[in-house]
């Protein structure tokens, strides 16, 4: 514990509110983001007594609000690139933040410390966005909740039964491509 003292960077935090945003909106997933930061510190506060030590929540509070507002912009599965490198962008950005207000004050910045803090981070965001990929279409089938990820892929003009629509019936088919761009 004490060689690698911020392990709990690499826990994939912002799994829980990236799935509950893409599954059932913004705001249940703020509200479980904070749940999951409050978690963190639970989780790994090291003395297991009050006061928590809130090193842990910050870090994963910064990636779960990244992971909720950067997946409700997707629109595509390819968009979770883009969501990875934000969830680990504001994780490792917390971290620094963290490792730099926990320093001595007037000592040498700690550079191993700082960039052992910033990695560990940087690879829970990217845990946490390949989970979120990994585990999303499962439990879009298991609650029969319809994203908006998966509702793009569905709108794919190379699908198979919108290629048998638009060879069968060209009328309905571009009938319902205008209703569906509405």
């Amino acid at each position: 514990l004490r060689t690698y003292p911020y392990h709990g960077f690499v826990a994939p935090a912002a799994l829980g509110a990236s799935l509950i945003a893409a599954l059932v909106g913004k705001r249940v997933a703020l509200a479980g983001a904070m749940l999951f930061a409050t978690l963190a510190a639970l989780l790994y506060n090291e003395s297991f007594e009050l006061p928590l030590d809130f090193r842990y929540a910050l870090v994963a509070l910064a990636g779960s609000v990244a992971g909720v507002y950067s997946i409700g912009r997707m629109t595509q599965r390819h968009h979770f690139l883009l969501t990875g490198f934000t969830v680990s962008g504001a994780a490792s950005a917390a971290a620094a933040v963290v490792v730099l207000l926990t320093a001595r004050h007037g000592a040498a910045l700690p550079w191993p410390e700082l960039l052992m803090a910033v990695g560990f981070a940087f690879a829970g965001g990217w845990l946490s966005t390949v989970l979120t990929v990994g585990l999303l279409p499962f439990f879009e089938n298991a609650f029969g909740v319809l994203s908006s990820v998966r509702l793009v892929m569905l709108s794919n003009p190379n699908h198979p039964l919108l290629r048998k629509l638009l060879m069968e019936a060209p009328g309905t088919y571009h009938h319902s491509m205008v209703v569906a761009n509405l």
